[in-house]
């Protein structure tokens, strides 16, 4: 199965450190609603550091997909959670097998692969599964009748000699517990008849974005550079010659004037630039407040009353396709 890269580039983090980022996907995922997946990683072969995060192909933006990536490399500590490095690997136990052979079993599944090999099930290979794996036991000559029609009534991909917890990507660390609570119920003879016992929850089955860390020192004084530059350029180009596109895509994103009311906003400003904005929006005191914050970030009076109408216009534009919509 091959990979199909939708997004590769290079940069250095906030840290110093050069890193690869790439979005990619399985070739036979992209077109799978249910399983199939995108994959973010960040990664730096020489310092052996790996950083990922899967998105199901049905929730997937790219929107998301890139504020992550950028998370990941000004964010140090808070990346640390999506590390794909040796803490994440499951604790073993020695066991020996019925050929003599001393292996590494998970410690969640080894009393059941104990079991199994005691009952005369040869087992080659298995993973107790977790976030981003999937649980599985492969064996030389089959299972237990009893395991046999448990996995199939659980809907696992089964055949004779090897079952796999298969699930949605994101639902892979729930149907691991339950799947070695049904092999530890198995292992003490007291497996339930209550098939929703080992059934994973539908509380967890709706995918949710890990959520993105709040915006470094560095970044929120970039966005502010940014935003002024772009202040600039409007004042100097004038209200005529300024596109509705240009006025509707300028963002202020939270700042000091954000959660200032009407009453600080209009002082040591001159009280003609107050009336006429009175003038402009009459009673409506939460749209003044809006233009006030505007005129204060530096955009002109004029640009800054063209800018609250521009967003109102796009509001109610936005609001009457939906009424279409249901219609």
């Amino acid at each position: 199965m091959g990979t199909l890269p939708i997004k590769e580039y290079r940069k250095k983090s906030i840290d110093n450190i050069d890193f690869n980022l790439e979005i990619f996907t399985t070739t036979s995922d992209i077109s799978d609603e249910e399983n199939g997946s995108f994959s973010l990683r960040v990664y730096n072969e020489e310092k052996n550091l790996n950083y990922g995060l899967e998105i199901p192909v049905s929730h997937y933006n790219d929107k998301y997909g890139n504020a992550w990536l950028k998370a990941v490399l000004n964010n140090p500590k808070w990346r640390e959670q999506f590390s794909r490095g040796n803490h994440n690997q499951h604790k073993t136990k020695k066991l020996k097998v019925m050929n003599g052979d001393i292996v590494d079993i998970d410690l969640n599944i080894y009393e059941a692969i104990k079991k199994l090999n005691e009952l005369g099930c040869i087992t080659k290979y298995c993973c107790e599964g977790g976030s981003n794996s999937i649980s599985y036991i492969l064996t030389e000559n089959g299972f237990p009748e009893e395991l046999s029609d448990w996995f199939r009534k659980l809907g696992y991909h089964f055949t004779s000699n090897i079952v796999q917890a298969h699930c949605p990507w994101h639902l892979s660390k729930q149907q691991s517990i339950k799947f070695q609570l049904l092999l530890n119920d198995w292992t003490n003879n007291n497996l339930s008849k209550d098939t929703s016992k080992y059934q994973v929850e539908e509380k967890y089955k709706e995918y949710n974005f890990p959520k993105l860390p709040s915006k470094t020192i560095k970044e929120k004084q970039e966005a502010t550079n940014k935003m002024s530059m772009f202040i600039d350029r409007l004042n100097k180009k004038g209200n005529e010659k300024i596109k509705f596109k240009e006025i509707m895509l300028l963002k202020s994103g939270r700042d000091q004037y954000s959660s200032l009311k009407y009453d600080k906003l209009i002082e040591n400003i001159d009280k003609n630039i107050v009336n006429s904005i009175n003038n402009e929006f009459q009673d409506d005191i939460k749209n003044q407040e809006k233009v006030l914050k505007w005129y204060h970030r530096g955009l002109s009076q004029n640009l800054s009353i063209r800018k609250v109408k521009t967003d109102i216009e796009v509001g109610e534009n936005y609001r009457n396709k939906g009424k279409e919509k249901s219609c």
